[in-house]
């Protein structure tokens, strides 16, 4: 009976161990599964912000070439009113 006893004695300690051990393991999942979704938040909002971002920028480099042409369009405006100037001059 005391030997039963002594082994049951164990067998409750290293119960315990163990349910101590879940309870760890569980606490650094729970940890690690918020840590997770925190990290695909911040993803999430770096993919929407590279997105906005590239809209934008494909918005200034077209208005970008616009501008080149409305300035080449411009100059060749005013070498033309300079040249009439010079032809009236002579």
């Amino acid at each position: 009976y005391d030997r039963l006893l002594l082994i049951m004695l164990q067998g409750v300690s290293d119960l315990k161990e163990k349910e101590d051990d879940l309870l760890l393991m569980r606490s650094k999942l729970d940890t690690v599964s918020r840590e997770s979704a925190e990290k695909d938040k911040v993803q999430q909002n770096d993919s929407k912000l590279i997105m906005q971002l590239s809209k934008k920028l494909e918005t200034l480099l077209m208005d970008n070439e616009d501008l080149r042409d409305q300035n080449d369009r411009l100059n060749t405006r005013l070498v033309t009113v300079e040249c009439e100037k010079m032809n009236l001059m002579k």
